[in-house]
């Protein structure tokens, strides 16, 4: 039997509502309704607005039927868009790209091999995800192309984040999650050793947190993509706090562990160039770590860092440990499940083991090739000899950085899909649009102006400056 990889929690409330019917408020007609208005006639600027604002309001319950194909909240306002934005021709001048052919790989892979494993109960489910992960990233590269549309995104999630904010402080201290009225979340917010792990209408607390962890980054760019300063400034310190205070509300490890190394990423600006050097030296240092210590290099991430009493971060160890141990049942197409594996490792709480177990090594090497183009990409950006697009352009690969890092403690699902790929996809257009000219070993520098003669050949080493 395939087992639908997962956090057991996501559906820990599925008695409030029933898997395969129809449930739709009146709220979420109504924002259904604005999402094909605004794609279809509305501004660029209120895109990402329209969509965060029904996606992160409306819980999971809400959902939308038909023959048997179950339309969630993100699968059927992601349809509306895109197909808007197909009609009135949004996605010209766009083209295609290396980042475009490993996303349909991403995306596509897991239901290849679910198919070559031989199940094809779950087929279904995995092609929504699928739709889910490339839709967002299509609306990414439609609707982030320019430094206004960057300012338009962060405004819309800030906009978002104001309400979500409210809900998240008024659960946190009275226990109770409003949002529980549409159905798909608990009344009562889960405890866990005394402390209130809020969520709102996200799909766990979890993914709460790491939706306003890789939030912290984009707000920060705020500083340099409004075109009036002291308006940017003051929108990023809102948002940046803002963004904060709904993390530390959702009391999870994970996503404290992502808002920390985004904020310290983010005060290393300065010392950008230096990180492709680098970068050798500190694989070393982790291979180094890995053989030297007895737990392994994993060992030390999830038993030595904990934000939060409680935390589960052995699970995580164990998870990764396993993994390890049993590489010969998922390397090639993956494997059917992970109760084999031990006590409590069906609950596949990390991305990179999610992919491994999904797709085998070639998922994984597809996921970490995704990763890896994307931060070319914001390395792009920062070569730019314009100090506002290099700032934007470091802001959005620390976002990107803090997708990495809570992939180390959750595998995503729900309303996070789209912040995560729409900022890949967004990424690439914005790379692709302010590309820097490449300096090739054909191309001829003169010394000095005025002097004809000598001329030198050099190449372009794609350093991050």
């Amino acid at each position: 039997m395939d087992y639908q990889f997962r956090d057991p929690n996501r559906f820990a409330t599925n008695h409030i509502y029933g898997i395969g019917e129809t449930n739709l408020a009146p709220s979420t007609i109504v924002g259904v309704i604005l999402i094909a208005f605004i794609f279809a006639v509305g501004s660029r600027k209120l895109w990402i607005l329209a969509l965060a604002l029904v996606i992160c309001l409306t819980p999971p319950a809400q959902r939308l039927v038909v023959a048997g194909i179950d339309f969630q909240t993100l699968r059927l306002v992601g349809l509306i868009a895109v197909v808007a934005l197909m009609l009135r021709g949004a996605f010209r001048g766009l083209h295609w790209s290396r980042l475009d052919l490993w996303m349909i790989g991403l995306a596509t892979l897991p239901a290849i091999m679910l198919l070559l494993r031989g199940h094809t109960h779950s087929l279904m489910n995995t092609l929504g995800e699928s739709a889910d992960m490339l839709m967002m990233y299509a609306i990414g590269r439609a609707a982030i192309r320019s430094l206004d549309d960057v300012s338009s995104m962060i405004v819309g999630f800030l906009v978002v984040t104001i309400p979500i904010s409210v809900g998240l402080a008024i659960e946190k201290s009275t226990g109770r999650n409003f949002f529980s009225l549409l159905g798909g979340v608990p009344e009562f917010t889960a405890i866990r050793y005394g402390k209130l792990r809020a969520q709102a209408a996200f799909d766990h607390p979890i993914m709460a947190g790491c939706w306003f962890a890789a939030t912290i980054p984009l707000f920060a760019a705020a500083r340099r993509s409004f075109r009036s300063e002291a308006i940017g400034l003051t929108l990023a310190w809102f948002g940046v706090f803002m963004a904060v205070v709904c993390v530390v509300a959702t009391s999870s490890s994970t996503p404290m562990g992502a808002a920390a190394i985004s904020g310290v990423a983010l005060l290393l600006f300065r010392f950008r160039s230096h990180f492709r050097p680098s970068l050798p030296y500190i694989l070393m240092a982790g291979v180094f770590l890995h053989f030297l210590t007895q737990s392994g290099l994993h060992g030390i991430i999830y038993t030595r860092f904990s934000f939060v009493t409680g935390s589960t971060g052995y699970h995580r160890y164990a998870l990764v440990e396993a993994t390890l141990q049993n590489i010969n049942q998922w390397f090639l197409i993956g494997c059917g499940s992970t109760y084999s594996w031990g006590w409590g490792m069906d609950d596949v709480t990390h991305q990179y083991v999610s992919a491994c177990v999904r797709g085998g090594i070639i998922m994984l090497i597809v996921l970490v090739g995704t990763l890896i183009i994307s931060f070319r990409n914001a390395g792009e950006l920062m070569r730019s000899p314009d100090p506002r697009v290099a700032w934007v352009g470091y802001c959005f690969g620390v976002s990107v950085l803090a997708h990495v890092v809570s992939f180390l403690g959750v595998s995503y699902f729900g309303q996070i899909y789209l912040i995560t790929y729409m900022t890949l996809g967004g990424l690439q257009s914005l790379a692709a649009s302010h590309a820097v000219p490449k300096i090739t070993a054909s191309s001829e520098i003169f010394e000095r102006p005025g002097l004809v003669a000598s001329s030198k050949k050099v190449s372009n080493r794609n350093r991050w400056t």
